[in-house]
Formats: structure tokens, sequence, C-alpha cells
């Protein structure tokens, strides 16, 4: 190889490193921001108490709709979106399985909530217990 052949391989070897740096660089300093919830201590909810409206159904005072606003910290959250039923995250389908917060009997149980932020969506379990 020639001399001149080697070195624009070289300068072409460089260019590309320094780009690979650069672009490092800014996914560290510049990271996708994600969904954060931070949820309450002590969620408690009564038998029989849903975490949706029936159409038609009149409410129960006694007995409010379980919303993830109800359980989460609002101020230490950060999240675009949250939902008991999965969230549509960049080009995902949406799924259309409904999910709710069992509280059928009493006991302590796992929920799942889901949330997205951006195109960046995470999956979130927290601790319940359901009295009488």
């Amino acid at each position: 190889m020639k001399k001149k052949q080697v070195q624009s391989i070289a300068i072409v070897i460089a260019v590309a490193l320094v780009g690979i740096g650069f672009w490092f660089t800014w996914q560290r300093v510049n990271p996708k921001p994600e969904p954060k919830l931070v949820f309450k201590d002590n969620i408690t909810f009564k038998v029989g108490q849903k975490s949706f409206e029936d159409e038609g159904e009149t409410l129960d005072p006694a007995l409010p709709t379980i919303t993830v606003a109800s359980i989460i910290d609002i101020q230490a959250s950060d999240y675009d979106e949250a939902s008991f039923n999965k969230v549509p995250c960049g080009n995902e389908p949406q799924d259309m399985m409904f999910r709710f917060v069992d509280t059928a009997d009493v006991g302590s149980y796992e929920g799942t909530v889901y949330a997205a932020k951006g195109n960046v969506c995470k999956t979130y379990t927290f601790n319940y217990k359901v009295e009488a």
C-alpha cells in the first residue's frame, strides 16, 4: 500500500472514532427520559372497590373508583401517561387486554401499573391490602 492510502484510511478511522466518542458522550449527557412512579405507603382498598367504572352504574361514595393518581405520589412522580392497562409505547400496537386491581377478597396482593414518558415505557409493581 502506498503511504497516501494508509494516511487516508487512518484519517477516516480517526474521524469515525471521534464521531463515535461524541455520540456516546451525547447519550450519557442527554439520556432518554424515563417515567418515574413513586407509590404511596400502605395502599389499602376495601372489598369490592373497583379500578374501573361500569356504564350506567351508580357509584357508591364509600367505595371510590381506584385510579393510578390515588396510589402514587403525584409530586414525586414524572410521567406522561400511567394506567392499570398497558399504555401504547413508540410504534407498538395498542394492547386491548383489560387489567384491573383485584379487590374480591381480603388479603395482600401485588398490582401492576404501566407508565410512559416520551417513547420510553416501564412496568411498575406495587403492593396493596384489601380490607373488609
